[in-house]
């Protein structure tokens, strides 16, 4: 979407002038009182103009304006908080709060958020996990082991893995529970890639379960 025109209060001026009745009891000197009186109601019109266009940008996130108005590209405030209010961003998930983002980047951010289709193949995660800087990839256990299969090194899947897919995803550090630690509700060992968990976690369909399988990258 492009900036709107701003108005202009002698564009609105020379409108109500031509709009007076003819006659000697409407002057158009611009010394007079009336034509002053005029250019003073167009500038507040030209305003008022100007700020309901403004409001046309708030309608998209990619031009929508912070509420301070020293940060938008208007003068006036904006939508833009609002539009993170409804989409839940930065999220749970992200590791970047708002005060630490750009204003460009806020309104990308918003963007994505509210053009994504989302997606239930495995092509649609790896490529999330992607975006997220993580190489990942994803096993779905189809049916059970049985008796007749093609061999003993079939892995023992029970019905319930039917709903269940794994995700294959690299890890660069480790930490393990210490018992000088903040507490005892943290994981006896830590891979860095809480994003990654929550992201997938968040939009995987509801009825499935993720089970993760992490190995160390490769040198």
């Amino acid at each position: 979407m492009t900036t709107p025109s701003i108005a202009d209060g002698a564009t609105y001026r020379d409108l109500l002038l031509r709009l007076l009745p003819p006659g000697l009891g409407w002057p158009r000197d611009p010394d007079g009182r009336l034509y002053k009186v005029l250019w003073a109601i167009g500038d507040e019109l030209a305003r008022v103009h100007s700020r309901v266009l403004s409001l046309l940008l708030e309608t998209d996130p990619r031009t929508a304006n912070p509420v301070d108005s020293l940060l938008s590209d208007t003068g006036y405030g904006g939508l833009l908080e609002d539009w993170e209010r409804v989409l839940d961003l930065p999220g749970a998930c992200s590791d970047v709060s708002i005060a630490d983002m750009t204003v460009d980047e806020r309104r990308a951010a918003a963007t994505a958020a509210l053009v994504a289709q989302g997606g239930v193949t495995a092509a649609y995660f790896v490529q999330v996990a992607a975006a997220l800087g993580y190489t990942i990839t994803i096993e779905e256990p189809l049916e059970a082991w049985h008796c007749d299969g093609p061999g003993c090194d079939a892995p023992l899947y029970s019905e319930a893995w039917a709903f269940t897919w794994i995700v294959n995803a690299e890890y660069d550090n480790e930490v393990y529970f210490r018992c000088d630690g903040p507490g005892c509700d943290h994981p006896l060992v830590d891979y860095g890639t809480d994003q990654l968990v929550c992201m997938l976690e968040k939009l995987k369909p509801a009825h499935t379960t993720i089970h993760w399988r992490f190995t160390a990258a490769g040198p």
